[in-house]
């Protein structure tokens, strides 16, 4: 949590409007399946960018990832790419 500790509980639960348990409850939560596939994807991701000297675009990593076995579109890894810190490009 970015400001853990420089921020009361008691304030910030009524700041947002949710009970204190739901709070407590969002704040131990493990990651679900999604997240952490996610999370897996934009290593290899990364992996992939390195290893070619950040030649690679979102196209190819693609296709890199399809030869590996890893099934995802280019739509996906162009959006992890670009994230900020990946992007090869002009900044947008």
């Amino acid at each position: 949590m970015k400001h853990h500790g420089k921020i009361k509980i008691k304030h910030a639960v009524k700041v947002l409007k949710v009970s204190r348990s739901g709070f407590y409850e969002y704040m131990h939560r493990r990651p679900s399946k999604q997240q952490v596939e996610r999370e897996i994807l934009s290593e290899k991701i990364k992996a992939v960018f390195h290893e070619h000297k950040g030649r690679y675009g979102a196209v190819r990593i693609t296709k890199v990832l399809h030869n590996t076995g890893i099934m995802t579109n280019t739509k996906r890894v162009g959006t992890d790419a670009l994230d900020g810190t990946l992007c090869q490009g002009k900044p947008l």
